[in-house]
């Protein structure tokens, strides 16, 4: 019995070890594509905390800031879980991480057999809170727009709508009470593409008032 239990534990280890490694590696990627913005967008960042903390706390204050163009993002980092969790928005101070399991009823009635139905239910639900993002302390004249980067990505988002009528599912990109959701990935190919929007209206003007004083 004493052998069961220390192989036993020795496995839990392994695997507790094992998903560790996983997010610090999924961390490591994500400065790795966020630092490639300094080439591709012009931006400055900026990191505020380690981008380890947030696996602790989330906090008020960003994890770390992206400048490109006349946009500054503040972006805060969220575990999401993997691909077997859902991540809920039930209100904008707090979510909730679970997975969901799925069961199905058969029928083997004559030409009807099959699935009858599926069902899914929580397990394992988590409370975290979600300080609101303090946005005091930055330049005015920028356009600031807060972000919360996934990492890893859940399988699935929902939120409370702010009418609290009913449930929505989001997707990469959307704002949930201010606040754009996306992956690592997605963030990057938002950023390069709204510098580069920028920047383009930026010489659209100024080929304009070259024509004016002309």
């Amino acid at each position: 019995m004493t052998k069961l239990l220390e192989l036993f534990i020795t496995v839990a280890l392994i695997v507790i070890a094992f998903n560790v490694l996983l997010v610090i590696w999924a961390r490591l990627r994500l400065i790795g594509k966020v630092n490639k913005l300094k080439a591709d967008a012009k931006a400055e960042i900026t990191y505020l905390r380690s981008p380890l903390t947030s696996l602790i706390k989330l906090s008020r204050t960003p994890d770390l800031t992206v400048r490109a163009g006349d946009t500054l993002y503040l972006v805060r980092l969220y575990n999401g879980g993997g691909i077997d969790k859902v991540i809920h928005f039930a209100s904008p101070d707090f979510t909730v991480k679970f997975s969901r399991m799925k069961t199905a009823s058969y029928t083997s009635r004559g030409k009807g057999s099959g699935v009858l139905s599926r069902l899914g239910f929580a397990v394992g639900s988590r409370v975290i809170p979600l300080p609101r993002l303090d946005t005091s302390a930055y330049e005015r004249e920028l356009k600031t727009v807060p972000v919360l980067i996934f990492c890893h990505e859940p399988g699935e988002v929902s939120f409370v709508t702010e009418e609290k009528t009913s449930i929505m599912t989001a997707f990469t990109g959307d704002g949930i009470y201010g606040t754009r959701i996306f992956t690592v990935s997605t963030f990057v190919a938002y950023v390069e593409r709204a510098y580069r929007e920028e920047s383009r209206l930026a010489k659209e003007r100024d080929t304009q008032g070259e024509l004016l004083f002309r």
